[in-house]
């Protein structure tokens, strides 16, 4: 018999603006903290969420987030998937290099949030 997955505190968050990815971090520090993260955890776990909606916001013009807690058999865990319709990165392995921008940033938003 295999372990059913089970999808918790399900949010989504439509990423369209800079607020977007303001109420993006706040509901991911809700709900690590409500899943008793330490606060160490729960800061990476905001840092990657913050990185790859601003991402999507600035390279895409916006996209989605999904937000939630899956179990599985003993195994609990927090979900965050980012999808946008935006252009498509051409080299992966570069983009996700520390150092690597597009548009002439730090280069630090897609490998601090792989990170984690």
């Amino acid at each position: 018999m295999t372990d059913e997955v089970i999808r918790q505190h399900e949010r989504r968050v439509r990423i369209q603006h800079e607020s977007d990815v303001v109420m993006a971090r706040k509901w991911t520090r809700e709900l690590a903290r409500s899943e008793g993260l330490p606060e160490n955890a729960v800061e990476a776990l905001v840092t990657a969420v913050s990185e790859v909606t601003r991402n999507a916001l600035v390279h895409a013009d916006g996209g989605q987030l999904l937000l939630c807690t899956t179990e599985e058999g003993t195994m609990r865990a927090i979900v965050a998937v980012v999808h946008d319709e935006g252009p498509v990165i051409q080299d992966v392995e570069q983009a996700m290099r520390d150092g690597y921008s597009s548009r002439g940033g730090l280069g630090l938003g897609l490998s601090s949030a792989s990170d984690w």
